[in-house]
């Protein structure tokens, strides 16, 4: 560039001004963002060119729609009925009375987990556990689902808790989703969802997704949740569910969960604590060894209380009493991967040399 000679300042395609002095989305080539799940914005949905994007006063971009939560009802969710798939997202998007009805209910959830947050006692430390270890509390997840293979299989049902060791259950939020396909009937008679109601009942996928990830974002901003692990039952299965329902339904986008969180699994937990026990190992046994009563099992909302329970009597063992969230995340990594090792060593002795090596190839929590 010849000496003196300056470049002209650059302009916003669609305003007309400065670039350095619009919205930052409008900077670059003025393209629109693909935002991602931020604290109730979905992945699923994106800016349309249509909707106004500077304000006229103001010069700020145009606030986004929230997402769609589930109508609130008897301590859970439960979704709007006659609207399911694409077409129930049509619906409610032409419908401000329901948009702004479900927008109320997901608020309310918040609210009510805030509320039952201030009731907790500080129990997580940089150094260990403090000295009020027996008001620990942690928040679950669990779902239910059409099979067991995390690749082809749909979700049913999502549940989020938050349990307290001296007083249990102190919230919960459910969604039933409408997965669009057929339920089988071995599903059915696990979890008791027909395919008829989740399709008159169910959300779709996308929604019920991000509503789950909304809660889980605004519970890193609050000073007694944010500390706080999320315990999740066999977390490579229901991770990994979550992860590849995100890629089908929300534009291939994984499951993004806070990376505030950290997992704390029943499963490996038990098998690191306990690893020469015979006898089964699932929920229901579990729950059984540690003295946990399991009401209402296989639905999502109790599998995740029970899952809680079980993880706040294993963090009484004198060997993780003293580790924090943080040091059992990273810790249960590697004793995963010895589980693993273990039990594919135990199949190549069967002669099943292709199932250990699908054994091997997993990872923990996804």
């Amino acid at each position: 560039m010849p000496p003196g000679r300056r470049l002209a300042k650059p302009t916003c395609q669609i305003t007309g001004g400065s670039r350095s002095s619009c919205c930052p989305i409008l900077r670059g080539q003025g393209q629109l963002p693909q935002h991602g799940t931020v604290l109730g914005l979905p992945r699923s949905r994106r800016v349309s060119q249509r909707e106004p994007l500077v304000g006229r006063r103001t010069g700020r971009r145009a606030r986004p729609p929230r997402p769609w939560p589930a109508r609130h009802r008897g301590g859970g969710f439960v979704v709007p009925q006659g609207t399911t798939g694409t077409g129930r997202t049509r619906q409610i998007a032409s419908d401000p009375n329901k948009i702004e009805s479900m927008v109320n209910q997901l608020e309310d959830a918040r609210s009510r987990l805030f509320r039952a947050a201030e009731t907790l006692v500080e129990t997580w430390t940089e150094d260990g556990l403090c000295q009020h270890a027996e008001e620990h509390a942690v928040l679950g997840l669990d779902t239910e689902t059409t099979g067991v293979d995390t690749a082809t299989d749909r979700i049913v049902t999502i549940s989020l808790v938050l349990v307290s060791a001296s007083r249990g259950l102190l919230w919960e939020a459910t969604w039933l989703v409408n997965p669009g396909v057929e339920i089988p009937e071995a599903a059915t008679a696990v979890h008791g969802i027909t395919t008829q109601q989740a399709a008159a009942e169910g959300t779709s996928p996308d929604v019920a997704l991000d509503g789950v990830l909304s809660l889980l974002y605004a519970a890193t901003h609050h000073r007694m949740l944010e500390s706080l692990p999320l315990v999740v039952f066999n977390a490579p299965f229901d991770i990994g569910l979550l992860d590849a329902e995100s890629r089908r339904h929300c534009g291939g986008l994984g499951w993004k969960m806070p990376q505030r969180f950290r997992v704390l699994d029943p499963l490996v937990l038990d098998k690191h604590l306990d690893p020469y026990r015979g006898g089964k190992r699932t929920l229901t046994a579990q729950a059984e060894h540690y003295g946990v009563e399991l009401v209402d099992a296989h639905s999502s909302a109790a599998d995740a209380a029970a899952s809680c329970a079980v993880v706040l009597r294993q963090l009484r063992n004198i060997r993780l009493a003293t580790l924090t969230p943080v040091q059992l995340h990273e810790r249960q990594i590697d004793w995963a991967a010895a589980q693993r090792s273990s039990f594919a060593k135990h199949l190549r002795k069967q002669g099943r040399g292709q199932k250990a090596a699908e054994v091997l190839s997993q990872g923990w929590p996804l």
